[in-house]
C-alpha cells in the first residue's frame, strides 16, 4: 500500500521523536537490502528445487513454484524500489528527482506490479491451503483438480482487482522539489476506500481462510492418526507439504500483522474526514514505527526458503542431489579435460620420440 501524502510532511527538530524516525530509517535503509539479497537468493533456489524432475510430480509443487516466482516478483517491483524510495531517496532527498521509479508511465506500472504480485502471493497461499484441505480431508475430490487452471484464474483476478491503482495514482511535484509517485488529491476519498478494500482482499480475507482450513486440517490429521496410526510410506510426501503449509501460514500471520496494524492506524487518522490531532511528532513517531515493521513484513518474502529447509526433508534430500549432480558433472568435466590434456601431451611425447629416432637413425647411417 502506498501512504498518504501528508505523511511525507513534518516539521524538524531536535525532538526525541525525530530521533527515532532517523534511526528507524537507518534500520530500513541497511536491513532491507540483506532481506532483498537472501530472498531473491532463496526464491531462485527454491524454484530450481521444485522444478526438479523428484518434486514436479506433484500439484503441491506446482503451487510452490508460482509462490517462488511470485515471491521473487515482489522482492523486484516491490521491494527493491520501496527500500530505493525510503531507504535510499529519503537520506538525501535532492536526489529523488533523479530516479526513474516516480516519472509518469513507470509510476503507475511499478504500483500496478507491486499491488498484483503482493495479492497473488497471498492468495497463492491460500489456494496451495485449499489444496491441502481437499488432498487431506476429500482425497478423491483431490484428482479432480487442475492446478494450472486455478493458478492463471488466479492471477487473472489479482490482476483485474488492482486495475484501479494507475488510475488513481500519478507523478505529482512535493514542496516544489522533487517529484514522487502518489495519489492524486481530487481522488482521495476514493484512494482511502480502495486501500481499505485491497488491505481486506491481501491480508484479512486470506488471513480467516488460512487459519479456518488449517485448522480443520489439522483436526482430520489428528482423527486419522489416532485410528490409523502413522501414514504409509506413500503419503508421506503429502504430509510433509502440509507441514510446509503450517510454517507458511504462521510465518505469514507472524510477518504481515505488525505491519497491516501500523498501517491501518495510519490510514485511519489521515482518511479524508479524519479531525485526530497531528503534530510534526505524531507524524515522526509513526513513520519510525512504519520504517521498523516494514522490513519484518519484506521477511514474508525471503523466509520460505528456509522453511523449506527446516520442515521438508524431501526437500533437502532434493536440493543436496542437485548440488551433488552438479559436483559429479564438474568433477567428470574436469577429469575429461585433463584425461585429454594427458592424451595430447602423450602423444606428442610420441611423436617426439619417434622423430628423435628417426634423426638419430640417418645421423649414425
Amino acid at each position: 500500500m502506498t501512504l498518504p501524502d501528508n505523511l511525507l510532511s513534518g516539521a524538524a527538530g531536535d525532538s526525541v521523536y525525530e530521533q527515532f524516525h532517523k534511526t528507524s530509517l537507518e534500520f530500513s535503509a541497511y536491513f532491507t537490502p540483506v532481506v532483498f539479497t537472501v530472498g531473491l537468493v532463496g526464491s531462485i533456489i527454491s524454484l530450481v528445487v521444485f522444478r526438479s524432475s523428484g518434486m514436479r510430480k506433484t500439484s503441491a509443487s506446482l503451487y510452490l513454484v508460482s509462490l517462488s516466482l511470485a515471491d521473487i516478483c515482489v522482492l523486484m517491483v516491490y521491494v527493491l524500489p520501496e527500500w530505493i524510495k525510503h531507504g535510499v531517496a529519503n537520506s538525501n532527498p535532492s536526489t529523488s528527482s533523479l530516479t526513474i521509479l516516480e516519472v509518469d508511465g513507470v509510476c503507475q506500472l511499478r504500483l500496478f506490479l507491486a499491488y498484483f504480485s503482493r495479492m497473488t502471493s497471498s492468495w497463492i497461499i491460500v489456494a496451495f491451503t485449499v489444496e491441502r484441505f481437499t488432498g487431506v480431508c476429500y482425497p478423491l475430490k483431490f484428482l479432480q483438480r487442475h492446478p494450472k487452471k486455478i493458478l492463471v484464474g488466479l492471477c487473472v483476478v489479482c490482476a483485474v482487482s488492482v486495475a484501479y491503482k494507475p488510475f488513481l495514482n500519478r507523478s505529482v511535484v512535493h514542496r516544489s522539489e522533487f517529484v514522487i509517485c502518489s495519489s492524486m488529491k481530487e481522488y482521495q476519498y476514493e484512494n482511502f476506500l480502495m486501500e481499505s478494500i485491497y488491505v481486506v482482499l491481501i491480508f484479512v480475507l486470506p488471513l480467516v481462510v488460512i487459519s479456518v482450513l488449517n485448522g480443520l486440517i489439522m483436526r482430520t490429521l489428528f482423527l486419522r492418526n489416532t485410528q490409523t496410526g502413522i501414514a504409509s510410506e506413500s503419503k508421506r510426501i503429502r504430509l510433509e507439504f502440509t507441514v510446509i503449509l503450517f510454517a507458511i501460514s504462521v510465518c505469514y500471520i507472524s510477518f504481515h500483522l505488525p505491519y497491516f496494524i501500523i498501517w491501518c492506524r495510519l490510514q485511519i487518522v489521515t482518511n479524508p474526514k479524519s479531525f485526530v490531532s497531528r503534530n510534526a511528532d505524531f507524524w515522526d513517531y509513526w513513520k519510525g514505527m512504519l520504517n521498523i515493521v516494514r522490513p519484518l513484513y519484506y521477511l514474508n518474502y525471503c523466509s520460505n526458503f528456509f522453511l523449506y529447509c527446516i520442515t521438508g526433508a524431501y526437500f533437502r534430500s532434493e536440493l543436496a542431489r542437485i548440488l551433488c549432480c552438479r559436483d559429479q558433472r564438474r568433477h567428470r568435466y574436469r577429469t575429461h579435460i585433463q584425461a585429454s590434456r594427458m592424451e595430447s601431451l602423450t602423444r606428442q611425447s610420441h611423436l617426439s620420440t619417434t622423430n628423435g629416432s628417426d634423426n638419430f637413425a640417418t645421423y649414425t647411417a
